[in-house]
């Protein structure tokens, strides 16, 4: 299980690892045991805590093996039990993965394995949440761009004649979320 892979990084960051299920302990226990899952996970068979959460998965029709699941996600919760941010998605076949959230929750300077590109024009640096992608993974592609001397770009919402920096992806078999652009910044 991919939080399993994860769950050193998470508590290097002071953050637990826990899950909930409407699976029964018996069934969890097998999972646990066959997956090598060492992190607490919480049935709730009759979807008390999932409801409690506002997370039960209503497109499920009730009388149906599978009613009672969660929306597929993460929480992020402090020392203190605050939930700190969220990552959920509608669709039971996607999912954000650990180094998703991680990345997420880190600065640029906490992540190792960037790689670097070089060109006349600038410096880009680039690095994935995850070196292992799987069908569903909601993933994320970090990139640095650093200008080389006397060049220089225009944000997103920039007015006038300028032309701003965009960012494009052809898509195959996978799709893309709009790009998450830092705060512009004028430089005098």
């Amino acid at each position: 299980m991919e939080l399993q892979e994860k769950k050193a990084e998470f508590e290097k960051k002071g953050l637990k690892v826990a899950s909930v299920s409407y699976d029964n302990v018996e069934i969890l226990k097998s999972f646990a045991d066959r997956a090598g899952i060492t992190f607490p996970m919480l049935a709730d068979p009759d979807s008390k805590i999932i409801r409690d959460f506002g997370i039960l998965n209503e497109s499920i029709p009730k009388g149906t093996p599978t009613y009672g699941i969660p929306y597929p996600g993460s929480y992020v919760i402090d020392g203190r039990g605050i939930v700190q941010s969220k990552y959920f998605t509608t669709d039971y076949r996607e999912r954000y993965t650990g180094g998703n959230i991680l990345q997420a929750r880190s600065s640029p300077k906490g992540l190792a394995g960037w790689k670097e590109i070089e060109t006349p024009h600038l410096r880009l640096k680039y690095r994935a949440s995850d070196e292992i992608v799987r069908a569903g993974n909601h993933v994320a592609l970090r990139i640095e761009v650093s200008l080389k001397y006397k060049m220089h770009v225009y944000a997103p919402g920039v007015q006038g004649s300028y032309i701003p920096v965009q960012w494009q992806m052809a898509e195959g078999s996978w799709k893309a979320s709009a790009p998450q652009w830092p705060a512009s910044e004028n430089i005098t």
